[in-house]
């Protein structure tokens, strides 16, 4: 028997930045001008141009829309606002297309994705559901995830439909990210085959997150690949402390911790960021420059790259 199990948008990327607030007024369309001024990716007139090796650009309306990894892989991730898609690209080749919508405050609401593959020794039809919600100060609370699809095995002459739902709990104290639950359950043919819960719990320092910044480390072991996208606020706002220290427990279980650490550049913003001795992330800035109307300023932003998992079927 197969294995079913579908993964999301992956892109372990950036490091994050408010989102910036442009010289008109919020748009709350389905291509808004970006996140609201309360959350704006304007760090003291700059805005956050790598982490990593990701670099990051914005359009003439200073929404972030490529995401680009340099180095040999060339990977890219582009965000059409008219169009209201994410495109992932290998080795400068279209390799998935996801729809994308947004709240009225810029902050990404949904994620879908759909195929069909047919291979020589099966073929496979799925689709999938991602819906975000956030409170009133603009912090990521809710991921509703859910997926289906159907395999025929053309080897063992056999059809497999298979479900798998998702659910993570965000839980915010005092301004700070305090602890992420989450739920998973994959089924086959209407039986369960698997099931996980998680639980990733956060402490703080005391020292003040000047811009509010979205840490890495506190969505390294959920958001696998859409990391960048909190860097640039367009998963709301981060915390108002710098966390110190994360522990992951994998059903009861403690998986890892690790200490986090910061070095700061001279006006509070994340020069560097470290996740124990497993990950270090360095962030780099260009000055904004503003013209109403047209904010032509590219950034470029950072963090590791991964790619589009599809729901593949697995011996």
């Amino acid at each position: 028997m197969k294995k079913f199990k579908f993964s999301w948008v992956a892109v372990t990327m950036l490091a994050l930045t408010p989102a910036i607030s442009s010289c008109s007024s919020d748009d709350a369309s389905v291509t808004p001008e970006g996140p609201s001024s309360a959350t704006s990716t304007d760090i003291d007139g700059t805005r956050v141009t790598k982490v990593g090796n990701v670099e990051i650009s914005y359009d003439d309306k200073g929404r972030p829309y490529l995401f680009k990894q340099s180095g040999s892989s060339r990977n890219e991730v582009e965000i059409d606002y008219n169009e209201g898609e994410i495109n992932f690209y290998e080795n400068n080749k279209l390799s998935q297309t996801v729809g994308v919508s947004f709240n009225g405050s810029g902050f990404i609401s949904r994620l879908t994705l759909s195929y069909d593959l047919e291979y020589s020794d099966y073929s496979e039809s799925a689709s999938g559901d991602m819906k975000f919600s956030y409170d009133g100060d603009g912090h990521l609370t809710k991921v509703k995830e859910q997926a289906s699809g159907k395999v025929t095995d053309y080897e063992e002459d056999e059809t497999y439909n298979y479900t798998y739902d998702h659910t993570s709990n965000l839980t915010w104290t005092k301004g700070n990210l305090v602890e992420i639950e989450s739920e998973e359950i994959e089924r086959v043919n209407g039986y369960e085959v698997e099931s996980d819960e998680n639980v990733t719990t956060f402490d703080y320092s005391r020292d003040l997150n000047q811009f509010k910044q979205f840490p890495m480390s506190l969505c390294y072991d959920h958001m696998d690949n859409l990391d960048l996208f909190f860097v640039v606020g367009l998963f709301g706002n981060g915390p108002a402390d710098l966390p110190s220290y994360l522990e992951h427990k994998e059903d009861g279980r403690i998986k890892h911790s690790y200490n986090i650490s910061f070095n700061l550049n001279n006006n509070g913003s994340f020069s560097t960021e470290r996740m124990g001795n497993s990950r270090t992330w360095t962030y780099d800035y260009s000055r904004i420059t503003r013209s109403c109307g047209n904010e032509g300023s590219e950034v470029k932003l950072p963090t590791i790259f991964g790619k589009l998992k599809t729901f593949r079927a697995k011996k």
